[in-house]
């Protein structure tokens, strides 16, 4: 069989935190920088929180996944963690404590991605920690396999992303309410769906202090969004009025609908059912709403679906699939 150069996307696996807060809750906690109500109006009802370190979501999810694609773990190729948050690539020291005092520096070499491979058994895999492209790491992580592919001729990739805000983290990030993420992809040669046709990022280093910059970070986000939207597109056959669906990360539906309206998009085909009851999962919203799109039948095969994505940072990403 001849290799082709066409990957897409062939399974998803997701896993929901457990502890889940209304709006006023997290409010009640002093969480929030907001009130309640602001959060609400915005379309924020929950938001979603680990109870127990990343690296234990990470196995239960690889192992998830891999389950759920039918897929041995000695045939994954590559495997990539994509932590938005870089403490979250650590594995934390209540799980790798030294043997000395002396040997404390050692915790700072102990990732997750290495943990991970260990206990699922991916023998084969190249492993590869991405952690510094924040809530665009997962999209980042899906091309990075796919060229990683063409260039190996390799067949299976894992991508995933689990994060965990810290205890002493507020919840509203630049008017988001941000849950704790958790989200799986598998990357395949010749995948039948989900397949990926084009993509293209874009970093803005003045952004990097993203708390003494914010008010101008904000200013940016719409217009620098149409213009990597208007970009990947140029690179896709596609233009704007074929996009069937928009798939996006959950932030407000207000900042949507701004964005949906200067980039001449009917904000009634991108997909906000899961803002509410979800919240911003960090980098994990786009796989996320991406299946359940598919598990709804919101989307026939093939059609033509775009993905957005921002990371503080500040990255942009979009990516064109075919469904």
């Amino acid at each position: 069989m001849t290799s082709t150069e066409t990957f897409g996307i062939s399974d998803i696996h997701y896993m929901l935190p457990p502890l889940r807060y209304s709006v006023r809750e997290l409010h009640a906690a002093g969480m929030l920088l907001s009130e309640p109500e602001a959060m609400e109006e915005l379309g924020f009802e929950y938001g979603l929180i680990w109870d127990r370190p990343t690296v234990d979501v990470a196995t239960d999810l690889v192992a998830g996944l891999l389950k759920t694609a039918g897929i041995e773990p000695r045939d994954v190729d590559i495997f990539i963690n994509a932590s938005a948050i870089p403490a979250n690539a650590l594995v934390p020291p209540s799980q790798s404590a030294p043997t000395t005092p002396e040997n404390r520096h050692l915790q700072q070499f102990m990732n997750t991605s290495a943990k991970v491979q260990d206990e699922i058994g991916l023998v084969n895999a190249q492993v590869i920690g991405m952690s510094e492209m924040s809530c665009s790491s997962l999209m980042a992580a899906v091309w990075t396999a796919r060229a990683l592919m063409i260039q190996g001729n390799l067949d299976i990739a894992v991508c995933i992303n689990v994060d965990k805000f810290g205890e002493d983290c507020k919840r509203e990030v630049v008017y988001n309410i941000v849950s704790d993420s958790a989200c799986g992809v598998v990357v395949r040669r010749d995948a039948s769906c989900n397949r990926i046709v084009a993509y293209d990022t874009m970093t803005r280093g003045y952004f990097w202090d993203s708390d003494r910059r914010q008010n101008e970070m904000l200013a940016s986000y719409f217009t620098t969004g149409s213009r990597i939207v208007q970009r990947t597109l140029k690179k896709s056959k596609y233009k704007l009025d074929d996009i069937r669906m928009l798939v996006p990360h959950n932030v407000s539906k207000r900042s949507w609908q701004i964005l949906s309206d200067l980039i001449g998009y009917p904000v009634e085909r991108v997909y906000l059912g899961n803002i509410g009851a979800i919240g911003h999962s960090i980098a994990a919203d786009n796989f996320i709403n991406l299946k359940d799109i598919r598990d709804r039948n919101l989307i026939e095969a093939g059609a033509p679906m775009l993905m957005y994505t921002f990371g503080l940072g500040a990255h942009w990403g979009c990516m064109v699939l075919e469904a």
